[in-house]
């Protein structure tokens, strides 16, 4: 047979399966989502970002088709969480509740994580910013700010102080306080915030740095616990009588704890542009709203590309402030 015969047919073939109308041989792709989104969380229920977490995604509800899951996963720091996202397929539908010192410090002090920094993931929104604070026990002597520092210059290493955990928000800004103050606190890891609560609470530590929640404000209120001072640029209006470390003459970073929702690096732009569109709609809501107002937590609404260039500006930050504590 000639090539021109053979060619022909060949034409002849692919027109007889081509689809009727003339459409594509795929099939469209399926518009997301199909089926429920989980949300991680590297840390126990009841905790700050358990509870932010399942506020949003309660929020959100209205403005999804599908349910929003909020998985736990604590352990590590919340880095056993971080790793399911990181290895998650990048389809939207596995995402996580980060905390910002979970993508800026950890992957720096941790060589054995999979991720090493904010390059590694894909970021949704921001959701809030939680403004951290120095508590004590009910039964421990010092008054001020100035009465524990000055213990602490005297006596290195009396006082522990408990955080979530090596890497957390609590466990930088604990150093950072010991740093500019010049003294030095032994530092108590937990596994979350709730048993950093409780163990002051209890006097198995002295101190524990935290960001503000409702646990820590009905203590508060309940004697069980004090605030000696704030992370703030300024003093918060829900706390008025509370000294910023600024306004006591040490030059401490400002800049509270913040989560953002984010997923598996490689997600698909329009997958990124609907769960933003959704979450924010959540953030808008009257109950997320009410949520954070009654938390002391500051809304933000940043979106991808925001996102990435303000994680990328902090992680710069954190490589130097590292060197500077000494930290490996």
């Amino acid at each position: 047979m000639r090539r021109a015969g053979i060619i022909g047919i060949l034409v002849l073939v692919g027109l007889m399966i081509l689809p009727v109308g003339g459409g594509a041989p795929e099939a469209e792709a399926a518009a997301f989502p199909e089926r429920p989104v989980e949300i991680i969380v590297g840390f126990p229920a009841g905790g700050v970002m358990d509870l932010v977490t399942r506020a949003l995604a309660d929020a959100t509800k209205a403005h999804f088709p599908q349910a929003l899951v909020v998985s736990n996963k604590p352990g590590g720091a919340g880095m056993i969480g971080m790793a399911q996202v990181y290895k998650a397929k990048p389809d939207g539908y596995t995402l996580g509740l980060f905390g910002d010192t979970g993508i800026l410090i950890s992957p720096q002090l941790m060589t054995d994580l999979p991720f090493k920094g904010p390059g590694d993931f894909a970021f949704i929104i921001k959701t809030c910013i939680l403004p951290e604070v120095f508590v004590v026990g009910p039964k421990v002597p010092w008054k001020t700010m100035k009465e524990l520092l000055d213990y602490a210059k005297a006596n290195p290493g009396k006082i522990r102080v408990g955080h979530s955990g090596i890497g957390t928000t609590g466990h930088i800004h604990m150093i950072d306080l010991a740093y500019e103050a010049k003294v030095k606190f032994t530092d108590v890891p937990y596994p979350g915030a709730a048993p950093s609560i409780t163990a002051v609470m209890g006097g198995h530590v002295e101190s524990s740095v935290l960001a503000v929640q409702p646990a820590i404000l009905n203590n508060v209120k309940a004697g069980q616990m004090k605030i000696l001072a704030t992370w703030n640029a300024k003093r918060l209006a829900e706390l008025p009588e509370v000294p910023t470390l600024k306004e006591l003459g040490y030059n401490t970073m400002t800049q509270g704890s913040y989560y953002s929702i984010g997923g598996p690096k490689g997600m698909p732009g329009d997958v990124v542009d609907a769960l933003y569109d959704a979450f924010r709609k959540g953030m808008q809501s009257a109950s997320y709203q009410k949520f954070a107002k009654d938390n002391i937590y500051i809304l933000d609404y940043k979106g991808k590309g925001d996102l990435h260039r303000e994680f990328d500006d902090s992680y710069k930050f954190f490589t130097e402030s590292l060197k500077k504590w000494g930290l490996k």
